[in-house]
């Protein structure tokens, strides 16, 4: 299973990156940080966290740094990506109801792809703030608190939310045991306590059908082998993008690598001065969220570094798979 597109979308997306550098060159800060409007994507310079601390500093009128293109009251979530990036960078992220739209329709697709569908219960462990609960799935009164339906609500499941920290292992037990969920999105040291509280027990006996590890680095393939054995149940990866809303699945087929939805974002493999490279040449994980346009992220280098290989499976119409290299974040 996987997502799915073809050339007609393709097409689209360079109509899209045609009008995300329209409206990005009409903020402050990508006035600044281009100096004049490309008339090429690829001649686009590329965004760093650097980038982004400077440009809280030099445009203090708002926590996005010159880039907000709407007016901030059309914001319906502002938050800080908590341990995204050093905590001097004070920039925070928003979404209007539109993009809200478009980011439940990439996570609705990897739920599809995990299994997870009506009459599921799903435990999602969270921060504070943390948009990937607050923002895509269901609010605590029952109902999406926005206009648009959450991720849940599109796929008939029951979302519950409990607090990230290890020392909450003994109460994402006990929610286990009334509710028997299917999936448990956490972190491997969460998922490492629980198991140390089970003894005997199994995940698997109290309903889980697998572990799906929320990180901003990657998580190697063999160190996901360990965490199955050592917890006898399935796991999968997500790996995270805070400051680009970005949310790549690992390959089923191939566990080197990891998918984005490409109708969604524009993933590019980039050098140390923002030069694509070859396929198949290492670089850094360069993202951009097509839907993004409040404020926008544009060719935002991460510190990841890896590769893009086409035909890596067939999970997609494309085969694009980006693989990270083995040492990860710099």
């Amino acid at each position: 299973m996987g997502y799915g597109w073809g050339g007609a979308v393709v097409a689209d997306t360079r109509q899209q990156q045609k009008s995300l550098m329209a409206s990005a060159f009409a903020t402050p800060f990508y006035r600044r940080h281009w100096v004049t409007q490309p008339e090429e994507w690829s001649e686009l310079p590329i965004l760093r966290d650097s980038d982004l601390k400077a440009a809280r500093r030099d445009f203090p009128e708002n926590v996005f740094g010159g880039r907000l293109t709407v007016p901030e009251r059309n914001l319906l979530y502002i938050w800080p990506p908590s341990g995204a990036l050093k905590p001097d960078i004070s920039i925070y992220m928003g979404i209007t109801d539109d993009e809200r739209t478009h980011w439940v329709d990439v996570i609705t697709r990897q739920w599809t792809v995990l299994g997870l569908g009506a009459e599921d219960v799903v435990q999602v462990l969270s921060w504070s703030n943390d948009p990937f609960v607050a923002v895509l799935t269901t609010a605590v009164g029952g109902a999406s608190a926005y206009g648009s339906p959450a991720v849940d609500e599109l796929l008939g499941i029951l979302t519950v939310r409990l607090e990230l920290v290890p020392s909450e292992a003994r109460r994402t037990l006990a929610t286990a045991e009334l509710l028997h969920p299917a999936a448990l999105f956490a972190d491997s040291a969460h998922v490492e306590a629980m198991r140390q509280l089970l003894g005997t027990k199994t995940l698997a006996s109290l309903g889980y059908r697998s572990v799906i590890l929320r990180s901003v680095e990657w998580v190697e393939a063999k160190t996901r082998k360990q965490w199955e054995e050592a917890w006898q149940i399935p796991v999968r990866r997500l790996l995270e993008i805070p400051y680009a809303l970005g949310y790549g699945l690992d390959c089923e087929r191939n566990p080197q690598g990891v998918h984005f939805a490409r109708d969604h974002y524009v993933i590019e493999v980039t050098d140390d001065n923002g030069h694509l490279v070859t396929e198949g040449t290492n670089g850094y994980f360069t993202i951009t969220p097509l839907f993004l346009r409040s404020h926008p992220i544009i060719r935002y280098q991460t510190a990841i570094t890896g590769y893009l290989e086409h035909e890596a499976c067939d999970c997609l119409d494309d085969g694009v798979l980006f693989i990270p290299r083995p040492e990860g974040r710099q």
